[in-house]
């Protein structure tokens, strides 16, 4: 009998597979899925930019969701748009625009990573449009950028920094653990902190780790 875990991640975890999207015989962009499902929530474009989704919960609720069944196809869901993302945009500057700026039906947080050190970003999606965008070139104090499942504005120092409820705090252990790392991070140390506890959130199904200059 096993304990501490959830029912729906351990039936979600054999359904994992990565997958690359080729054209012309060419890899355009790779990504990992639940088998059966369409939507891109983690993968990258090699050499450009990488994409994963978090997440969130607003007060709007099933608001946006229950008129898109309604009708209203203005917004899409989010995943769909990450994968138009990486069919349409060639660049970290291109997704990050773009995916901070179209209509979703619901929230979430989209975070993107590029090839220079000032292109990461974390976009916290509202329905509508993007609530906050936490980019690393607006991050004087540090060499990353970390997202739980809560809203922190603009990040820590800002006006608008809120911080993690008490009772699901993974955000100020992750970010003791980076800092301890300090600037040569390698992707061993990467995975040691978000497998960690209790860094680890217990839905997890899986952690990736992506290289976008090496495409790995």
């Amino acid at each position: 009998h096993k304990t501490k875990t959830w029912q729906l991640t351990e039936k979600l975890r054999p359904l994992l597979f990565n997958a690359n999207f080729t054209r012309g015989g060419k890899v355009q962009y790779q990504g990992t899925f639940y088998a059966g499902y369409v939507g891109f929530h983690t993968g990258m474009k090699a050499g450009a930019y990488s994409i994963s989704v978090d997440t969130r919960f607003d007060n709007n609720y099933d608001k946006y969701l229950l008129q898109w069944l309604e009708g209203n196809h203005s917004g899409h869901f989010t995943t769909l748009a990450c994968r138009s993302a990486m069919e349409s945009n060639a660049t970290y500057a291109e997704a990050l625009d773009y995916l901070s700026d179209i209509e979703m039906v619901g929230p979430s947080y989209v975070i993107i990573g590029g090839l220079d050190r000032t292109e990461g970003a974390i976009i916290t999606r509202a329905a509508p449009k993007a609530q906050d965008v936490w980019t690393m070139s607006h991050n004087n104090n540090s060499h990353f950028l970390l997202q739980t499942n809560y809203d922190q504005g603009t990040g820590p120092g800002s006006k608008d920094y809120k911080k993690a409820p008490f009772f699901d705090d993974r955000r100020d252990p992750g970010d003791m653990c980076m800092n301890e790392l300090g600037g040569n991070i390698d992707l061993t140390g990467l995975y040691n902190v978000l497998s960690a506890q209790p860094n680890l959130n217990q839905l997890t199904t899986f952690t990736a780790l992506m290289d976008v200059a090496a495409g790995t």
